[in-house]
């Protein structure tokens, strides 16, 4: 009687520390996170850096509230908005994820040779879906998983080699 009992409250407490582990993992995280990362383009000047990554913003940020928000050649920065959809790096982790997209904001910091990308706001989203009876909700919030938020840190580190690749290939004299 006394091992029926241990067993009944052991995977009790099991079950329970696996649901409060489930539903930690589920919290929105606090807005106002931020992903930032540095990259170099040595010997290339700072105007050039920061037109090829204008026409970059340009054509790469869609968004339904226009790519760019402030613009200042003479600090050197870019912010805009700009919607993804969502990263899939591997088969399974992307099982019905194929309608989501990610929305965040970005700042490009440019200087002589590097530039920094500095994504803010960053909200996942999908639209509502009705399946085997049961329906889900559209959501537009904050990244409740680290694994999806570990897939968009990838992706905007893709971004940003993106523009470095951008501003390689653009032409040496911008202005003929």
């Amino acid at each position: 009687m006394y091992l029926t009992c241990a067993r009944i409250l052991a995977a009790f407490l099991l079950s329970f520390l696996a649901v409060a582990d489930a539903a930690q993992a589920a919290r929105p995280r606090e807005g106002g996170e931020e992903v930032v990362e540095t990259f170099e383009v040595p010997g290339t000047p700072r105007d050039r850096i920061y037109a090829a990554a204008r026409l970059w913003a340009l054509g790469k940020l869609n968004s339904s509230r226009g790519a760019i928000d402030f613009e200042s050649p003479e600090e050197g920065i870019l912010i805009g908005n700009g919607v993804i959809g969502y990263p899939c790096y591997s088969l399974f982790a992307c099982m019905g994820k194929t309608e989501w997209k990610a929305r965040f904001t970005l700042r490009i910091d440019v200087k002589d040779g590097r530039y920094r990308m500095t994504f803010s706001n960053l909200n996942v989203m999908w639209p509502a879906s009705f399946e085997d009876g049961r329906g889900e909700p559209a959501y537009d919030g904050p990244i409740s998983r680290s694994r999806d938020r570990a897939n968009l840190e990838r992706a905007f580190h893709d971004l940003g080699i993106e523009l470095r690749e951008a501003i390689l290939r653009a032409p040496r004299d911008a202005d003929w």
